[in-house]
């Protein structure tokens, strides 16, 4: 595990319970004591949290800043299944464009296996762990960081990915409906994700099974824009039909 994803990791706990020991954090993690020490000096340091005799609890400051990182803890689960089915499609030499959400995000420590890949995101967190990675080449967008979340958005964001030829984008939402519409909740969002799915031969939606049958504010895409959609659990009949009609592959952890 990265340290920063090992570290937000430990935010999403201490935002769930506000207080741990360092032994609970490192049953959790699945590491060591030693490991969770360094991390919570670090990160003490950095104000992220305040540590206390055997353990930590969440600086007052950083309570609505760790937003994202409990939405990186939920369904962690389905959303390592969806990158798992999604990193067979991938292949060595490839420049991938990523967007910044948590399941998108959960994709990031199968590429050590590829033999050189470019990446270009606007999602901090994401630029951020993605240049842990030897492999990888890393370029993150400019523009308006958008408060307590993962992403740079705007103009200027929209002209960089303007310019990018992708073989693969890997991209999440907020909700799929039964027309089509691909939506997010967050406009800049969506005029973003229009620009690139422009900009990549081959669209991956990867959408855990709660994105189904909702519809946010922005349309940021169609069903007919992305060539794959992958989730972890099978579709209803509806869904499935309408994906199929699209002309979208839908790989799925259960059998269709």
């Amino acid at each position: 595990m990265l340290n920063l994803e090992r570290q937000d990791e430990i935010l999403a706990i201490l935002s769930k319970n506000r207080s741990a020991t360092v032994g609970e954090l490192a049953k959790a993690l699945y590491v060591s004591e030693a490991t969770i020490r360094r991390d919570l000096i670090e990160m003490d340091h950095l104000s992220m949290i305040r540590r206390t005799h055997g353990g930590a609890v969440l600086s007052r400051n950083t309570a609505l800043e760790s937003a994202f990182a409990v939405r990186e803890m939920t369904r962690l689960t389905q959303k390592r299944m969806i990158c798992g089915l999604a990193i067979e499609l991938i292949r060595d030499n490839s420049t991938l464009i990523l967007d910044s959400s948590s399941t998108v995000m959960a994709i990031i420590p199968l590429l050590q296996r590829f033999h050189h890949l470019t990446v270009a995101t606007y999602g901090i967190r994401t630029a951020l762990m993605l240049s842990n990675l030897k492999n990888v080449d890393v370029y993150i967008v400019g523009g308006r960081v958008e408060n307590f979340s993962n992403s740079v958005l705007g103009v200027p964001a929209n002209d960089f990915l303007a310019t990018v030829n992708a073989d693969f984008a890997l991209l999440s939402c907020s909700g799929i409906n039964s027309h089509g519409e691909i939506t997010d909740d967050s406009l800049e969002t969506a005029q973003l994700k229009r620009v690139i799915v422009q900009r990549a031969d081959k669209i991956l939606l990867l959408c855990d099974s709660s994105k189904f049958d909702r519809t946010m504010m922005n349309t940021a895409l169609r069903l007919e824009n992305a060539d794959y959609l992958i989730t972890e659990k099978k579709p209803s009949v509806e869904y499935a039909n309408l994906i199929q009609k699209n002309g979208c592959q839908l790989i799925c952890g259960e059998r269709i």
